[in-house]
């Protein structure tokens, strides 16, 4: 590695151990090992010396560096505690922020419409820097579940130009209700593209029956972008359209129904973090009881749901 590059890495991690709030005035030898596990290789005490003054003062680097020792904390702070040699004021909070928001990113670095960005995203983590902990460490603090690739998420960067230009297209699919047909070619006019339960569906105004349909993407085979531009279809309002729902399905020509559940109430702050629907309303909160009601459409989502809890609920008639 030239050395040139191996001084900016060290620079850069100076600057961020004098800004690191939860450890501040680092001695020269902490700085040494950093920099030393880093650039996996040995540093001088010397050569850290040299660094800080050219931090200081160099007119090349143009840092300019307020970097001050105090001697009673024997260790090292800048004289301006919101400065940077990035020229960009990020806390260790807002850093943290960034990496958490890269690991949900990284759950979908196999779909190309996130991938396209990977390059902007590496420049990014390169620019802030935010390896205040190691892999190792970071993974020891949080860890996120693991989200395996799932078939059909590679058709979403055809999709969205489709929805976007409400264009008419087909594919062939296989529905788990008549597996015995085989599959069957649709023509769709595609509205939205949902995730549930870490799978997407597609929902459009499918042409046979001028209904809205829910299509799994890993069961859609041979996408076909057609020119033709469907001007007549519903207007299409997500928000409308899933506030009855349970689930990725919304029933077709189907009421919702007011349903009434009685939990044990051991199972109160559970429904109150993670509720059943966003129609979920509190009827009774006691020693004895904690029930709800919430307004939705009839749907097997629903029974198996409930069915969960087990011998902790009851449907009140």
């Amino acid at each position: 590695m030239p050395t040139n590059k191996d001084a900016a890495i060290r620079y850069r991690v100076i600057d961020k151990m004098i800004r690191n709030r939860y450890k501040k005035y680092p001695n020269i030898e902490s700085i040494i090992e950093a920099c030393q596990e880093v650039l996996d290789k040995p540093i001088s005490k010397s050569t850290i010396e040299k660094d800080l003054k050219a931090m200081r003062s160099d007119k090349g680097l143009g840092y300019f560096a307020p970097i001050k020792f105090d001697r009673d904390m024997k260790g090292y702070f800048y004289e301006e505690s919101d400065y940077s040699i990035k020229g960009i004021d990020l806390s260790e909070d807002d850093i943290s922020a960034i990496e958490f928001a890269m690991q949900i990113l990284h759950q979908f670095s196999g779909v190309k419409a996130i991938s396209q960005f990977e390059n902007a995203i590496d420049k990014i983590k390169s620019f802030v820097d935010f390896r205040l902990l190691s892999k190792e460490d970071y993974q020891n603090i949080i860890q996120m579940e693991y989200v395996p690739f799932i078939k059909g998420r590679e058709l979403i960067p055809e999709l969205i130009p489709a929805i976007k230009n409400k264009l008419v297209i087909s594919f062939n699919y296989q529905s788990n209700l008549s597996a015995e047909k085989g599959k069957v070619e649709r023509k769709l006019v595609p509205y939205l593209l949902k995730e549930y339960q870490n799978r997407w569906y597609l929902l459009g105004y499918y042409l046979a029956t001028k209904e809205i349909r829910t299509f799994a993407l890993d069961r859609i085979e041979n996408l076909y972008l057609s020119k033709e531009k469907y001007i007549n279809s519903n207007n299409f309002n997500a928000k409308n359209y899933f506030k009855y729902a349970f689930g990725i399905t919304t029933p077709n020509n189907t009421e919702p129904k007011k349903y009434i559940f009685s939990f044990h109430p051991s199972q109160k702050h559970y429904l109150e973090s993670q509720p059943l629907h966003q129609s979920q309303e509190v009827i009774t909160d006691s020693e004895q009881e904690y029930r709800i009601s919430i307004e939705v459409y009839p749907c097997e989502e629903l029974n198996r749901t409930i069915k969960s809890y087990g011998n902790m609920v009851r449907e009140v008639t």
